[in-house]
């Protein structure tokens, strides 16, 4: 009851500063640390992790929280069923929705960053997971564009007999972050006219992250620090 009133009254669940905090820590553990764990474990970690970062991500907008976490919920639970009834247009469903919600708590995040004042730790933090965010959707939107066309990227590193539930995903992560930061080793390629527009994008919105959120966050520390010391 407490958490449907709290739904009721459009109050987040957790503090800011708690949800900023614990998001990183499940982004950084979604991004680093599921290859420790063996493989067949991927799915189901997998399936936890995204639910923990999108309900986490929900507790940090700042406008149209209740219908947000109502849709959160709804996403969730299309990807448990999708996962364990194995239906797949379930599972594409579920991406469609979860692409959809990402884009939306992205751009909130952005535009709270953005709107900052000062720059403080949170805010810098706050920043950090709009960043790997961002990633995350694009990764969505591959995985979602591999069910549509299997033919999409070609993936030489993966093992011809890997399912897309075992360590395909996180392969679609490496690249997706490799291209976000213009690394691009080479070794996963973009076969598609779609999947190569795709590709752009992600490579492009890395760089303009970078150029105008990270340069607007340094200009405001910059200015507020030469304030400071005039004063």
């Amino acid at each position: 009851m407490k958490i449907v009133d709290l739904i009721e009254e459009k109050k987040q669940i957790l503090s800011f500063s708690m949800a900023n905090n614990s998001l990183f820590v499940v982004l950084f553990i979604t991004l680093f640390l599921v290859p420790v764990i063996p493989s067949h474990l991927y799915r189901f970690t997998y399936s936890i992790l995204f639910s923990g970062i999108i309900i986490l991500a929900t507790q940090l907008i700042s406008i149209n929280w209740k219908m947000l976490f109502t849709y959160t919920i709804i996403a969730i639970v299309m990807v448990w069923v999708g996962d364990v009834m194995e239906l797949r247009i379930i599972t594409s469903l579920s991406k469609g929705i979860n692409i959809i919600l990402y884009i939306f708590i992205v751009v909130d995040l952005v535009r709270q960053v953005s709107k900052a004042k000062t720059v403080t730790p949170t805010v810098i933090l706050e920043s950090i997971n709009a960043y790997l965010m961002i990633g995350l959707v694009f990764s969505i939107m591959i995985a979602f564009m591999m069910a549509l066309n299997p033919g999409a990227f070609n993936f030489n590193t993966l093992d011809k007999n890997c399912l897309p539930t075992d360590t395909f995903y996180h392969e679609i992560i490496y690249y997706t972050f490799i291209t976000l930061t213009t690394v691009g080793y080479g070794d996963v390629v973009p076969l598609t006219s779609v999947a190569r527009s795709l590709s752009m994008m992600i490579a492009i919105t890395g760089q303009l992250y970078i150029a105008v959120v990270i340069a607007t966050l340094v200009g405001k520390y910059i200015s507020h620090a030469a304030a400071t010391k005039d004063n």
